[in-house]
């Protein structure tokens, strides 16, 4: 039974799984696949990352911020909304598209409450795309039911794994205790 389940599931889901796992390595070391991205194309400069000082004095709340990016970008849904850091002295607003489309960035500047749409970059819109397919947003119906099969199918090969190897061993051990009780042949005969 688990011999039928662990190797067809594991041939069939192989490809995905490795799609999911090498973008899921992308999101995971953020920093480092950030610098290697942007040693073959051009992406954004970084901004600060999670150690980097925030503003010690805000002017803006991030309701205001948020207005006006909406603002600038009519009939968008906001998708996350980043404090200004020391470096910029300003708001990082990402908006998604009524069509889902993508995400553009609206920089709030935090003095004068004025807002401009950033330009994506080749790098930029590729790391939305890593992101896109790993979690299966902005796919079909079927990309993410392999995103969510790929999720689950790891789990079944360890348990189908497992049965596997303890038939072998049962195997194994039955066929030396066959041949335990056969008389055993001297090399000296």
């Amino acid at each position: 039974m688990s011999l039928n389940l662990h190797h067809p599931f594991g041939i069939w889901i192989s490809v995905p799984l490795a799609v999911v796992s090498a973008t899921g390595i992308y999101l995971g070391f953020p920093q480092q696949a950030r610098e290697l991205l942007s040693s073959a194309v051009a992406t954004t400069p970084q901004r600060g990352g999670f150690n980097a000082p925030l503003l010690p004095v805000i002017n803006l709340d991030p309701d205001k911020a948020l207005g006006a990016a909406l603002a600038a970008q009519p009939g968008a849904q906001p998708a996350a909304i980043f404090a200004p850091m020391q470096q910029n002295n300003a708001w990082r607003v990402q908006l998604r598209a009524p069509d889902m489309a993508g995400v553009t960035t609206v920089m709030v500047d935090d003095r004068s409450g004025s807002a401009t749409k950033t330009v994506q970059l080749t790098g930029d819109r590729i790391a939305f795309w890593i992101r896109w397919i790993h979690e299966g947003s902005n796919a079909g119906a079927f990309w993410q039911f392999l995103v969510f099969t790929s999720g689950l199918l790891p789990t079944l090969f360890t348990v189908t794994g497992i049965m596997i190897w303890l038939r072998s061993r049962r195997i194994r051990r039955d066929a030396l205790g066959r041949t335990a009780g056969l008389p055993q042949l001297d090399a000296a005969e």
